[in-house]
């Protein structure tokens, strides 16, 4: 699955009589591994809530947005596995998606705050009628996988924009929802908004790791049982944030100058109307040297950093 290599050529690096005899072993291990492994490392029955929070919930999350003990905070998206063109004139025409412009359905992953994958619904269709708030509005309407008992009441749900119709919903159910919010014609947030929004950011880019992990595997350009791939990640795999005790500094820094004014904007405000331009060039430059760890302060993951 790691590299997704044909039939014929392990049948030749394993010595195996033909390629038959391959697809043969794989639907076996395949079996094997949805019957055996699958359900002792994902799924919301296979961990328990406050395992979740004692062992991968990290300390930035818990001092940024929770507001009272054993309160889980999860971050929820989709992803996409593209899939050949169907025989099937019906699953052809909903599996299309407008937006990517390619045949794909859609799992919806819910991972804890230093990347261990809780559970993955799905997959689901691509079409106009399947979009990414219609899919998590179904999944908890239907309770999929008990996520209405594993969830308790004031538990924060992470979502990205994509997901601003079921913020009714989730509030309803009783569930805290941390999203960031629209312009609505506005030039710029104000700066309590753009503050709060950071603190979702910090934390909400762990989703997008993992689904970035789950890209590394070439297995994905073809049909194949999400889940397994993601209970391998669970089991094996490395975890996004490796320390999910540190950061309680870089956390209350961060709600420390959430409370700060913005000089700039302020600054702006009492301008006159008619500014004062001069020349300006290298010898007014001032700029500082930043450190890997400074770095990493300042930014939102590993991306972030390779950028800068």
């Amino acid at each position: 699955m790691r590299l997704s290599l044909s039939n014929r050529l392990l049948a030749i690096l394993f010595h195996i009589e033909n390629k038959r005899n391959v697809s043969h072993i794989i639907s076996q291990v395949r079996i094997a591994l949805m019957k055996d492994f699958v359900p002792a490392h994902l799924g919301l029955h296979h961990i328990d809530r406050v395992t979740a929070i004692n062992q991968h919930q990290t300390t930035i999350a818990t001092i940024l947005h929770t507001t009272k003990p054993q309160q889980l905070y999860v971050a929820a998206d989709s992803t996409y596995l593209f899939i050949q063109k169907s025989s099937d004139n019906k699953f052809q025409r909903r599996s299309y998606s407008m937006h990517k412009h390619r045949h794909l359905v859609k799992p919806v992953i819910l991972t804890t705050t230093d990347g261990y994958i809780l559970c993955v619904m799905g997959p689901f269709l691509s079409d106009y009628k399947s979009n990414d708030a219609s899919i998590f509005k179904h999944c908890v309407y239907n309770n999929e996988q008990d996520i209405l008992n594993w969830l308790h009441d004031d538990d924060v749900l992470i979502l990205d924009r994509e997901f601003r119709d079921t913020v009714r919903a989730m509030k309803q159910f009783g569930f805290q929802v941390a999203m960031s919010s629209f312009l609505n014609g506005r030039k710029q947030f104000s700066l309590e908004e753009a503050n709060l929004y950071r603190c979702i950011t910090k934390v909400r880019w762990i989703v997008e790791s993992v689904n970035a992990q789950l890209k590394q595997w070439k297995y994905f350009s073809q049909t194949i049982p999400n889940s397994s791939v993601c209970a391998l990640i669970n089991a094996y795999g490395s975890r996004c944030v490796q320390d999910i005790h540190s950061g309680t500094e870089m956390a209350t820094q961060v709600l420390q100058k959430c409370q700060t004014t913005n000089p700039v904007l302020l600054r702006l405000e009492l301008l006159e109307t008619k500014l004062q331009w001069k020349k300006y060039d290298a010898q007014l430059l001032i700029s500082t040297e930043l450190t890997e760890q400074e770095l990493r302060n300042l930014c939102y993951g590993k991306k972030k950093i390779y950028l800068t």
